[in-house]
């Protein structure tokens, strides 16, 4: 590839090795379009009524909620993926040779969504390419010769943590033939090439665990920026006050802004931080 440094400086014994090239830092979310405007906002009177319904029946009471949202819908109209900002202050993503590449994956037609949990569909409706100039900055070239993509490196511990599975857990999950072939196509490794347990512990225990925080306000300014979650109360009546993202960067359901609420099973689980925490990974 021209302009690409020659693949016979790369130390050889890996596998297939990819160019991945530069890009810059994306500071923030800026859409041309509204993409998901066009829902109206249910009175008082109508958040009063429904307190007692789960958010899942609410959500069908809202006009176009089921069309607007409709995941072949979204797709045929060109709202997948959603973009996120890149993380902290990280310097542009220069290119180089990685033998794992991660790039965002839509829906194929034969997939079924039934069964899925948050963390696949978190890799089906983000694409995460943003982040790879802030990983870049922790998970250096010493992670392998030459190196996974460090959004490779970085996707694999949210994965694990999120399954709560320990280091080897993980890369026995990421070889398994059946669940392993789809993590590995969306994380970008080759499956004849995964990484080592003590790569992915050394990459964390090497991290500090605030470091991963940036990550979870990258998502909570990506849903803004899309309008899926509120930057101000959307409660009638309610004075304009900006959204609180607490300290774990989540959205609390006790804030006037919660527009849609939610299930009390999936309350318990969207409270947890996204970033790792050491006791349950090791």
């Amino acid at each position: 590839m021209n302009g690409n440094p020659p693949l016979s400086n790369c130390i050889k014994g890996a596998g297939k090795v990819i160019w991945i090239s530069a890009s810059p830092v994306l500071a923030q979310v800026v859409l041309d379009k509204q993409t998901f405007s066009g829902l109206s906002n249910p009175s008082r009177a109508e958040l009063s009524a429904g307190r007692e319904l789960a958010a899942s029946e609410r959500r069908l009471q809202i006009e176009n909620f089921v069309e607007l949202f409709d995941w072949q819908a979204m797709q045929d109209r060109g709202l997948l993926p959603l973009q996120l900002p890149t993380p902290g202050e990280a310097a542009g993503w220069s290119g180089r040779w990685c033998r794992s590449r991660y790039q965002w994956l839509g829906v194929d037609g034969s997939e079924t969504l039934d069964g899925l949990d948050e963390f696949d569909l978190m890799l089906r409706l983000f694409d995460f390419n943003a982040w790879r100039p802030y990983f870049a900055q922790r998970f250096r070239s010493q992670y392998g010769p030459p190196p996974f993509d460090p959004l490779s490196l970085g996707l694999g511990i949210y994965l694990a943590h999120h399954q709560k599975w320990d280091w080897m857990r993980l890369v026995r999950e990421l070889h398994s033939p059946t669940r392993g072939q789809d993590y590995c196509r969306r994380l970008g490794f080759d499956p004849a090439d995964l990484p080592a347990a003590s790569t992915f512990r050394m990459a964390f225990t090497e991290t500090k665990t605030d470091w991963f925080t940036d990550c979870q306000t990258s998502l909570a300014q990506g849903l803004m920026a899309h309008q899926l979650i509120p930057t101000q109360s959307t409660f009638p009546g309610d004075p304009v006050l900006f959204t609180h993202i607490d300290t774990q960067g989540c959205l609390p359901t006790s804030h006037p802004g919660y527009r849609w609420g939610c299930d009390a099973d999936n309350a318990a689980r969207q409270s947890q931080p996204l970033w790792p925490s050491s006791p349950r990974i090791h």
